[in-house]
Formats: C-alpha cells, sequence, structure tokens
C-alpha cells in the first residue's frame, strides 16, 4: 500500500510548490511614466520653438509667398476673435539659423528638424539636461478630406532646397494622426491653447498651428483658416557645452 503525506503537510508542500512558479515567473514590465503638462518655462520654450520652426519653413519652403517678417502672429495664431487677443508683442529677431548656400550659389539640403534643433534647446528641470528637437512633421489639414501627416523626409526636409520641385500630395508618403495629434488638433480647432503638448518621462510630445496670414490671401480664400500644423518630438538629453537657443525669435 502506498503511504500518503499526512494532509497538513500536502497543503504545505503545495502551497510552496506554487509561491515558488510565482517567484520563477516572467518579472512585470516596468509600468510607463505617467503622462504629465510641461512646466511653464517649458511651454515657453516649445512656443518659441515653433515660431522659429514655422519662420523657417515660410522662407525656406516658400508657403505661398516668398518671405513674412516677423512678428508673423497672423501665421502663427487664428484671428483675434478665436484667439482672444493673445498676440505675440515681441519684437523682431534675428534668424538663429541661416541656410548656408552650396558651391553654385544654390541653398544647401539640410534636414529640417536638424535644422530647427541646432538652434533650439529648451532647459529642463533636470539638472544638467536640455529637451532637444527629435523630429518635425507637417500636418496637412487642408488638400486632404481628413488630416494627414506627411512624413519629414518627403515633404519638410524638401522645404530646404529652394531649387527643389513641387512635391505633388499624390506622391508624398502619408500618414494618419496619431492619438495625441488628434487630440491636440480638436483642442486647438475648438479654441483651446495653441501649443498642445505632453510629457511623458524623457520624451515630449507637441503640435501647434499654422494659419492663413494677411499675406496669404492671394492663395487662401478665408484669411485666419488653419492650414496645417507641425507634430514635435523632443527628448531630455545631456545640455551641450555651448548655449543654444539664446537668439529664437
Amino acid at each position: 500500500m502506498t503511504p500518503r503525506f499526512p494532509t497538513r503537510l500536502n497543503r504545505r508542500f503545495w502551497s510552496l510548490t506554487a509561491l515558488v512558479g510565482i517567484g520563477c515567473g516572467a518579472v512585470p514590465a516596468d509600468p510607463k511614466p505617467s503622462v504629465e503638462a510641461p512646466t511653464k518655462a517649458e511651454t515657453a520654450g516649445l512656443t518659441a520653438l515653433h515660431r522659429h520652426a514655422v519662420k523657417l519653413f515660410i522662407d525656406q519652403f516658400g508657403f505661398g509667398i516668398r518671405r513674412i517678417e516677423p512678428p508673423l502672429t497672423d501665421v502663427l495664431e487664428p484671428p483675434k476673435s478665436q484667439a482672444q487677443g493673445s498676440a505675440d508683442q515681441r519684437p523682431a529677431g534675428k534668424d538663429p539659423v541661416a541656410i548656408r548656400p552650396d558651391k553654385d550659389g544654390k541653398a544647401a539640403h539640410f534636414s529640417f528638424a536638424k535644422t530647427v534643433g541646432e538652434a533650439t534647446a529648451i532647459p529642463s528641470a533636470a539638472a544638467k539636461k536640455t529637451w532637444v528637437v527629435k523630429e518635425v512633421q507637417l500636418v496637412g489639414l487642408v488638400k486632404h478630406k481628413d488630416p494627414v501627416v506627411y512624413l519629414s523626409s518627403e515633404a519638410v526636409d524638401g522645404a530646404m532646397r529652394k531649387d527643389k520641385k513641387e512635391i505633388e500630395n499624390k506622391d508624398a508618403k502619408t500618414r494618419q494622426p496619431d492619438t495625441f495629434e488628434t487630440k491636440a488638433l480638436e483642442v486647438i480647432r475648438g479654441g483651446g491653447e495653441l501649443v498642445q503638448a505632453e510629457k511623458q518621462g524623457e520624451t515630449i510630445r507637441a503640435l501647434s498651428g499654422i494659419y492663413a496670414g494677411k499675406q496669404c490671401a492671394a492663395c487662401h480664400e478665408r484669411p485666419g483658416e488653419m492650414l496645417g500644423a507641425f507634430s514635435y518630438r523632443l527628448s531630455l538629453e545631456d545640455a551641450p557645452a555651448k548655449a543654444v537657443g539664446a537668439n529664437l525669435p
């Protein structure tokens, strides 16, 4: 006859087995950092970043005209009736980045995100850290039935060549706006803050619009219409040895 373990000992054995099994199982993944709003200083930096990016884009891409001088208020904001008079009163400043011509006198080809990032670094609350631009993508709102995001290599980077051929929308690669971009567009169009941003761990996402200003009336019948937006991704990195971003317009 096969001996049997006492019931109490048997229960202890299986309890210990269960504990060992749990301990040897897969380690739970670390939870994602919570999403929070950027600080006041970070938001101010994002506003300056967008201002600089729009001016650089207009200067190189044309955007219907050859050049718009600061303060760019009607291109960066909707009409006062929508923005409730939040006009930018800052004086005109020097361009922090000059697009250097190549040997033939033509504008050299630069990555738009890299060019913006060379002049733009947003201070962080973390010691010896700064927010660095990693990606800038153009959001189109006019040429398509629904919003689309142009892949930077197809649209925005092409803006850095003055001798470029116009990129047809049908040929440009696009993607649908992600959850953050969709929500940001809804809030801005609904009269919310003009710069929508969120911070999660060592990443900041931001989005802000581009509007049809008075200078754009030749091509756009409705001044103040939101023509598009820029979607930004920034990463928290070690602060550069040399200060950058001091000359943002």
